[in-house]
């Protein structure tokens, strides 16, 4: 009986000493986990540096496109905090700005990207006490039209479309005390994507995680630059709009459109008979290649004058290159994205777009030139981008020669304008195109009669 006494007694003292081994070996073990855990994406702080999260506000839009003046707010909303006694501490919103001054960090694939980086969101906040707090980080989007699409503005020469990103970030801020100087401080921030820019859903797994410490390097490292992986992508479209009349023709007082092609039918050389026929039709084919963030499938055109009015008799266009379907009616035609569509044009008319995106390139080529001489100007925004004529009478010549796709600015003019020439000598004349021939045949008869002059000269001294 006293062996067994003896024997309790000894396990009872043991017992609070093996209960703190545990607990220090399961709190190693939860340590050396959480250690397992952390990855490059989990900042770490200290007292003096602690931890930090900022957001990344990214803007894309189509190139040529000015970039719009316009601010973007930042929610963090709280979730939790580590006890019902610890509520998490209201975080201000935070925002993020662009103005037309603003420089892109790069362009690619006819995009414009920009990024701003915000300040760090958790600076001045005043923890309760140690533990974890969560928040969730979303943008705020206003004046809302639907539920993608704000128009930023809408006019009657432009359409400005921003879509706001609908993402949705998850972050958790562990914050630490510091014995040795009595103070809270922010240990570890991580955060995790939970919804993509475009509204779709993601798991809470590895590949969301992101790093939300100012300057920890974006996903996408081709750009040069350092910000934030707590980003907000944001796209901006503007597109040049011109309204039609069916009945008479353009508005608002222009008949340039979005972008116009042209032709223009003339002689040209001096002193000749004009043999141009203006009525002659000419076979321009158009190809469209919209930017990559334009959702816009289709894009209209007609067949103008000069002055905007409605051609009432055009020419039918070529059924070999046309799409089946394309020319709605006679005077209108409807383009869609990097498709190949041909249009007569007789001179002085017109094709004009009325609804193109700014940054969508496009092709223009003649080709059925017969004894024409063409020549083309192609204007970007009011400058001119190519003057130039083709090597020879009967050769086409294509917006191409500018050494890259044509493109459509903000302002007008876009437009590239054909001019053919033809020309005939007057009735007798030399025809100039032969006149280096003559030339020739000229010098050598001149040099045959010199020569039998010259002969002839000699046989009669010698008679003599």
């Amino acid at each position: 009986m006293k062996m067994k006494s003896i024997r309790k007694s000894r396990i009872a003292r043991a017992l609070p000493l093996a209960a703190l081994a545990l607990i220090l070996v399961l709190g190693s073990f939860t340590l050396a986990s959480a250690d397992e855990e952390k990855d490059d994406r989990v900042q770490d702080g200290n007292l003096n540096d602690p931890a930090k999260a900022a957001i990344t506000k990214i803007l894309q839009m189509p190139d040529g496109t000015t970039t719009p003046d316009h601010t973007y707010t930042f929610t963090i909303a709280a979730i939790s905090g580590p006890t019902d006694y610890a509520k998490p501490p209201v975080i201000a919103p935070t925002q993020a700005a662009f103005d037309s001054n603003s420089e892109a960090t790069s362009t690619s694939g006819g995009i414009k990207t920009l990024h701003y980086q915000t300040g760090d969101i958790l600076d001045g906040v005043t923890w309760p006490e140690s533990g974890i707090y969560t928040y969730e980080v979303t943008e705020s989007q206003t004046n809302n039209v639907d539920a993608n699409t704000t128009v930023y503005n809408n006019s009657e020469s432009v359409k400005e479309d921003l879509d706001y990103s609908k993402a949705k970030y998850e972050i958790q801020v562990y914050v630490a005390w510091d014995e040795d100087e009595n103070e809270l401080f922010v240990r570890y921030v991580k955060a995790h994507r939970t919804v993509d820019d475009k509204g779709v859903a993601a798991e809470n797994n590895t590949g969301n995680k992101v790093n939300a410490a100012p300057d920890a390097g974006a996903s996408d490292d081709s750009i040069g630059h350092d910000f934030s992986g707590m980003d907000f992508t944001n796209t901006f479209v503007r597109t040049n709009i011109k309204d039609f009349d069916e009945d008479d023709g353009l508005i608002n007082n222009t008949s340039t459109g979005a972008l116009y092609i042209e032709e223009k039918i003339g002689g040209t050389s001096t002193g000749a008979i004009e043999y141009a026929d203006p009525n002659h039709p000419f076979l321009v084919t158009v190809t469209l290649a919209k930017p990559s963030l334009v959702t816009q499938a289709a894009f209209d055109a007609y067949l103008v004058d000069s002055t905007g009015a409605k051609v009432t008799n055009p020419v039918t266009s070529y059924s070999s290159i046309t799409v089946e379907g394309q020319q709605v009616d006679t005077n209108k035609y409807i383009f869609s994205d990097k498709t190949a569509q041909g249009v007569k044009l007789r001179d002085g008319e017109r094709l004009v777009f009325v609804n193109l995106p700014v940054g969508t390139t496009y092709s223009a080529i003649q080709e059925d030139t017969s004894n024409y001489t063409v020549k083309l100007r192609v204007q970007y925004n009011n400058d001119t981008i190519l003057d130039s004529t083709s090597s020879g009478k009967g050769e086409g010549i294509s917006t191409s020669y500018a050494g890259a796709a044509a493109m459509v600015g903000e302002n007008v003019v876009n437009s590239a304008v054909f001019s053919s020439s033809y020309g005939l000598p007057v009735p007798g004349g030399v025809f100039v195109d032969n006149l280096p021939y003559v030339m020739l045949i000229v010098l050598v008869a001149a040099g045959l009669a010199a020569y039998v002059f010259s002969r002839s000269r000699r046989r009669r001294r010698g008679a003599r």
